[in-house]
C-alpha cells in the first residue's frame, strides 16, 4: 500500500515537471518565445543573503520582482491553469512566509492540479501553517491532492 502511495506520488510529480518543461517550451503565437519571469543565473552583484534566501528548488535565482510576479500569478483567476501551476511549481523551496501563505489559499481552489502543485511547492517548508492546511488538505476530494499532502506531511516531520 504504501510502495503503492509512494508511485502514484512520484508519478504526480513527473506529470506536473513534464508540465512545466512544456510551459518552459511555449510560445506567443509568433514563434518568438515568451519571456521567463525568472533568471537562470544571478544577477552580476547579488546580495549574498538575498540570492540564498530566494533561490529555488530548480536552482534558479529569483529576484524580489520575480517572487512577487509568481505570487501574483499563482492567485490570478483570470490566466490559463498551467501557468497558475508553472508558477507554483516555480515558487518550490523558497521558504518565505508571504509564498507560503500564497500557496496554501489555493489550496482549496477547484482546480485540483493546481492545489496538487501548491502542496508540492510547499514540501518540507516547517511552518506550523503549512502543517495545518498539509492536514486539511488530507480531506480534499481529489485523491491525488490528498496523496501529495501526506507527502508533505512526511516531508515536514522528516519521515
Amino acid at each position: 500500500m504504501q510502495s503503492e502511495t509512494l508511485t502514484r506520488v512520484l508519478l504526480v510529480s513527473i506529470l506536473l515537471c513534464l508540465a512545466v518543461l512544456i510551459f518552459q517550451n511555449f510560445t506567443d503565437g509568433s514563434g518568438a518565445a515568451a519571456p521567463a519571469p525568472v533568471t537562470s543565473r544571478p544577477p552580476a552583484d547579488p546580495d549574498p543573503a538575498e540570492a540564498v534566501r530566494f533561490r529555488n528548488q530548480h536552482g534558479r535565482y529569483l529576484t524580489s520582482a520575480d517572487l512577487v510576479a509568481l505570487r501574483d500569478s499563482v492567485v490570478n483567476e483570470a490566466l490559463p491553469s498551467d501557468m497558475r501551476v508553472w508558477a507554483a511549481l516555480e515558487l518550490q523551496g523558497v521558504h518565505n512566509p508571504e509564498v507560503s501563505e500564497v500557496l496554501i489559499s489555493v489550496l482549496e481552489d477547484e482546480d485540483a492540479v493546481l492545489s496538487t502543485a501548491a502542496l508540492q511547492a510547499l514540501a518540507g517548508v516547517r511552518d506550523p501553517r503549512v502543517r495545518e492546511a498539509a492536514l486539511r488538505a488530507l480531506q480534499h476530494e481529489d485523491e491525488d491532492v490528498r496523496m501529495v499532502a501526506e507527502f508533505v506531511l512526511k516531508s515536514i516531520e522528516g519521515g
